[in-house]
């Protein structure tokens, strides 16, 4: 498999969007590329942040948000901040 087969999987790799056959030769290719396997770990650590950064936490007046919601752009900002330190 050849880098700009593997990129088109990538981003749905990190989401676990792939089927087992196409998840292994992810898999193969990775263990071999540097660079796929390095954009591969930041789609992961954007799918990570993703499901725990949220916008609020509390209201206003202190009261917890009932049910928040992810905050993509904070998420992407913060793993942007993280690969700086890499």
């Amino acid at each position: 498999m050849h880098c700009e087969q593997v990129h088109i999987d990538l981003a749905s790799g990190a989401l676990g969007g792939l089927n087992a056959s196409d998840e292994a030769a992810v898999a193969d290719h990775l263990r071999e590329c540097v660079p796929c396997r390095t954009e591969y770990a930041g789609f992961v650590a954007v799918v990570r942040r993703l499901a725990t950064v949220m916008p609020h936490e509390l209201e206003p007046d202190g009261r917890p948000v009932p049910d928040p919601v992810p905050d993509p752009t904070g998420a992407i900002e913060a793993v942007r901040r993280e690969r700086t330190e890499w």
